[in-house]
């Protein structure tokens, strides 16, 4: 297939998304040094939320904990740091926590399964399909397919990340779009007020 010449809508979504990119990794998180495209801030803005479910109530801690028993380093991070606080602070434990916790002491009786090795990955592929969603939003582009006349927002976007040293396909990032296309903003405009936010930040 012939690879048309881009046109200077094209080439002003790959600006665009260059700008996108290259904001989020350089920035962290309120959880993480990190750049927000590395799976290390993922991996902190997942031990946030479990945090936070920890907290809400006792069946999620139970949820939590049955995670981390399954070997999810994560979990059991966060469950062992409800523990020291609540140690720390002379608190009573709850019953589920104060079980884990005397599992982690007779450790030779509870031995943790290897978890499968998955890539955190929630954060960047969100602020992946914000910057789909954006590009569309601003260029009036489709977020995927193939058109005689425009590129897709997806194709750009994988562009603008390759240049920003992540290599991702065309493919890969529509599979991100359609899995996390549900947190994009639907009040029309939403771009030009994130692009205020670069202004001020970068």
């Amino acid at each position: 297939m012939i690879k048309l010449p881009a046109t200077s809508t094209e080439a002003e979504a790959l600006q665009y998304a260059r700008r996108w990119i290259a904001y989020f990794r350089d920035s962290g998180t309120p959880w993480s040094e990190a750049s927000a495209l590395t799976v290390d801030a993922s991996r902190a803005v997942l031990r946030h939320m479990l945090r936070n479910a920890a907290e809400l109530h006792p069946a999620h801690r139970l949820d939590i904990i049955a995670i981390a028993r399954a070997g999810n380093p994560d979990a059991d991070a966060v469950v062992r740091m409800l523990i020291l606080e609540a140690n720390n602070n002379n608190q009573p434990l709850p019953a589920e926590l104060f079980t884990y916790q005397m599992e982690i002491v007779n450790s030779g009786r509870h031995k943790q399964r290897p978890a499968r090795k998955r890539k955190h990955n929630m954060l960047r592929n969100i602020i992946i399909t914000l910057t789909v969603g954006a590009v569309c939003e601003t260029f009036g582009l489709q977020p995927s397919g193939r058109s005689a006349r425009h590129r897709s927002a997806c194709s750009i976007v994988a562009e603008a990340l390759g240049e920003a040293s992540i290599a991702m396909s065309e493919e890969t990032v529509v599979s991100v779009w359609k899995e996390y296309r549900g947190v994009v903003p639907v009040v029309p405009g939403w771009p030009s007020s994130w692009e205020k936010m670069f202004d001020r930040l970068i």
